[in-house]
């Protein structure tokens, strides 16, 4: 028999989701409610539950408050082989304003952060980046994904027997990959990163119109 906690501000909400669960499971499910975050604690340390249910609206309420103050929520999902199809996953994703996902493979390799730049996305960072930026960003990501991509084809060829173009992509790729790795205790500045990734992307272009 599994146990399932179900969370939410509002009785209504939590009586139908239980009717729907008992409807669907019968007596294959032990359910129990809670509708603030006190009792949630509670009855999670009173009935460890299998399942655990929150409802969006409890992690909606991170915001800026018009009385002062803030609310930031940062859930951290750990996932099994690096899978993010499974169900709490992507109903986090469903409700959060972007993702960070690490790879296990990415750490392996000495890439820290080993951020998977692939599925990791911001979905606020357009609306609130100064334009110049979004665009440096959006060809910076457009690159280093392409590079990615090339790199585990090319990983064991031989450089001399590659074009002067490929050689070129994969040097940029590289360097790309190299300023984004964060030093301990050495922060950069968003105008020496601009700066930074800038003059890589004009020299990968002078590069490209000289083999061209």
């Amino acid at each position: 028999m599994y146990r399932i906690l179900l969370a939410d501000d509002e009785g209504i909400m939590l009586e139908s989701l239980k009717k729907i669960i008992e409807t669907e499971y019968g007596n294959e499910c032990e359910i129990h409610c809670a509708k603030s975050g006190r009792v949630v604690v509670e009855m999670a340390q009173a009935y460890p539950p299998d399942i655990f249910y929150t409802h969006s609206r409890l992690l909606e309420r991170g915001c800026q408050h018009l009385n002062g103050g803030s609310i930031t929520i940062l859930p951290i999902v750990e996932t099994k082989g690096g899978d993010i199809t499974g169900y709490i996953s992507t109903n986090i994703i469903s409700i959060t304003d972007g993702q960070i996902v690490l790879s296990k493979k990415n750490f392996d390799k000495g890439q820290k952060p080993a951020i998977n730049y692939g599925l990791s996305v911001s979905r606020l960072g357009g609306a609130v980046q100064e334009e110049k930026v979004k665009k440096l960003g959006t060809k910076v990501r457009r690159e280093l994904l392409s590079y990615l991509e090339t790199r585990e084809v090319y990983e064991l060829a031989n450089m001399d027997e590659m074009s002067p173009l490929m050689r070129a992509k994969l040097k940029r790729g590289a360097k790309i990959l190299e300023g984004l790795i964060q030093y301990k205790y050495s922060p950069q500045s968003p105008e020496t990163c601009i700066s930074k990734f800038s003059a890589i992307l004009q020299e990968g272009a002078a590069e490209g119109n000289e083999h061209s």
